[in-house]
């Protein structure tokens, strides 16, 4: 009995051994990513189906609501119950996406297709070929009708084409607009039998011809340009750029190559695709000796007009479109770029998983603040297979989220305060929660989206939309009057296909460009029409000036494009990372932010 006893009393201890050091291993993986085990939470199939149908929902109700009182306007009012039109644009440079072609509509199309059903998605195909015209006397911003419009119309092409329509074997001449003389249409591409399952039997590129007339109209603020990076703005009507506006940001002059190439690539037109990447080529060729590029540039002289480089507001989809452009075309010199990019901003804007702007040739920091355009950042660094770095940094973000239920535009982790208080339903956190979830199976980042889901349908629903937040971290929130059309096109869908596990999307490699719309990975888009190579061998310094005024407020992608007073505050000094590093206070203690 007592070697009994003894047996098991050393079987008790080496279980009790087993299980401390399994508990003890679970939470350091949890301390290490700010998630429970994924074998420790288990969401039911029940409530995931819920927040489906909540997700779809909100789409039906945004939507419905911008068909019912905006339609054909540009975007939807959703306090007043009316639409928004150029003419009526009152929010200053933001507006330049308005051009009286029913912006939402247009930006919608890839969700109704992923949302929605055919019959739905086949009646929003012909709204948009049968009463959509571009051939409007209104100056636009570049970049937004690219990523807005152009990505839309073709990404509704590849998903509502039959397999022999979705590469184009002729084009007929009334495509091209006025003024455009001699066009250069080689075979395109050649499709491998894909075919999405929402194929319209009738439709026979009809959104393609409308994407290649656009993209006529566009091309000019490329090819007038004397540097080979594009004027921001431009006339539609005349297809001529706006050569007073010089000024543009790294994320709205080199943000292109996705579209224009898949517009190339399907039409057999090499134009758009080579316009994008001698852009790509002329800001790589301009970064600092570090690897860093600064935020914005004369288009004219090719110039630096900012020290200033980071991931954020006025650089983002520049590095997203990098490593995305690889993914999709096969460019392996943008890959290049990326790597080296990617080492550059990991190495010097990185402190303790927050993504501080630096100066481009010395690394010091010159902005201790975040916006919310940089939480894109994890799905990213998901997409570049470094799983651990993009769960440190959405655990930074989802502290914010946590403390005001919302990610404001601009924001301080190091004293709690937030700069800039609008939340205007932006996408970027649900879209990495979204990558992450998918590359991880972790549920948590399902209960992340569902939090996200709540806080919109709690706090910005109205009776006709959902409206945006003037003042996040007030006890009482004040809405505007504005639902931009990003909202549907990329924060509904993203939040959709988090909790429908079964989309077919799911089932298919696909890449999502930074407006959310959707292209397949395949054969037909990885062969360009015409080859265009220009890595550069010696990375050249990066050429700052002083600059007057405000010019990072020339970039449309955000309200602003950086803190025009942080940046001149600290343009002046010479701040280390070492000695900015994220310090504890009762502030940020208090707010529950992670250090």
């Amino acid at each position: 009995m007592k070697v009994r006893r003894q047996r098991a009393m050393v079987v008790l201890v080496w279980f009790t051994i087993v299980y401390v050091t399994i508990l003890v291993s679970a939470q350091d993986e949890s301390k290490r990513t700010g998630m429970d085990s994924p074998n420790v939470l288990h969401v039911s199939s029940l409530l995931v189906n819920q927040y489906r149908e909540k997700a779809r929902e909100m789409f039906d109700h945004s939507f419905g609501s911008y068909m019912q009182h905006a339609y054909p306007e540009d975007e939807l009012q959703p306090i007043s119950c009316k639409g928004r039109r150029r003419s009526e644009s009152n929010r200053g440079d933001m507006d330049d996406v308005l051009g009286d072609y029913s912006l939402t509509l247009i930006d919608s199309l890839s969700t109704i297709a992923v949302v929605g059903n055919r019959t739905e998605f086949e009646k929003a195909v012909w709204r948009v070929v049968e009463g959509v015209k571009f051939d409007a006397h209104v100056i636009v911003s570049v970049f937004e009708v690219t990523i807005r419009i152009l990505g839309s119309l073709l990404s509704a092409h590849i998903l509502a084409a039959p397999a022999d329509h979705m590469c184009l074997s002729t084009i007929p001449p009334s495509v091209f607009p006025r003024g455009v003389k001699h066009v250069e249409v080689r075979p395109g591409c050649v499709n491998d039998n894909f075919e999405s399952p929402l194929a319209l039997h009738n439709y026979t590129g009809e959104l393609l011809h409308l994407a290649i007339e656009l993209g006529y109209r566009l091309l000019p603020s490329y090819t007038e340009s004397p540097t080979d990076i594009p004027y921001s703005r431009v006339h539609l009507h005349l297809a001529e750029p706006v050569r007073s506006r010089k000024l543009n940001c790294l994320a709205g002059a080199g943000s292109s190559i996705l579209e224009m190439a898949v517009l190339s690539r399907l039409s057999g037109i090499p134009d758009f695709e080579t316009a994008a990447k001698k852009t790509v080529c002329a800001l790589w060729s301009r970064r600092s000796r570090l690897n860093l590029i600064p935020s914005m540039i004369d288009v004219e002289t090719g110039r630096w007009k900012s020290a200033s480089s980071g991931i954020g507001a006025g650089s983002d989809s520049f590095y997203e479109y990098l490593l995305k452009g690889y993914i999709l075309l096969g460019d392996r010199e943008l890959l290049s770029m990326f790597q080296d990019s990617y080492e550059a901003v990991m190495e010097y804007n990185n402190v303790n998983d927050w993504y501080l702007d630096v100066h481009a040739d010395s690394g010091s920091v010159t902005k201790q603040t975040i916006d919310s355009l940089q939480m894109f950042w994890p799905g990213v660094q998901v997409l570049n297979g470094d799983i651990v770095r993009a769960i440190e940094a959405h655990r930074r973000y989802y502290s914010v989220w946590k403390l005001f239920s919302f990610v404001p535009e601009n924001f301080s982790p190091f004293n709690g305060d937030h700069m800039r208080t609008g939340y205007v339903l932006r996408p970027e956190f649900v879209e990495s929660t979204f990558h992450l979830f998918h590359a991880t199976g972790n549920e948590e980042y399902l209960t992340v989206g569902m939090e996200v889901l709540d806080s919109i349908e709690n706090h910005t629903r109205t009776p006709c939309g959902y409206a945006a937040i003037n003042n996040v971290g007030e006890r009482k929130l004040r809405l505007e009057d504005t639902m931009d059309s990003f909202f549907i096109a990329e924060t509904v869908k993203y939040l959709y296909l988090l909790f429908d596990g079964n989309h077919f999307l799911h089932k298919l490699n696909t890449m999502f460009t930074t407006e959310g719309h959707i292209f397949p990975i395949i054969k037909a888009l990885q062969y360009p029409i015409e080859e265009y190579s220009c890595l550069a061998s010696i990375p050249p310094a990066a050429t700052t000036e002083t600059f007057e005024g405000n010019p990072e407020a020339q970039c449309l992608h955000l309200p602003i494009c950086g803190n025009s007073t942080l940046s001149t505050s600290f343009a002046h000094l010479s701040l280390s990372k070492e000695s900015h590093r994220p310090k504890s206070s009762p502030t940020v203690a208090a707010a529950g932010l992670e250090f």
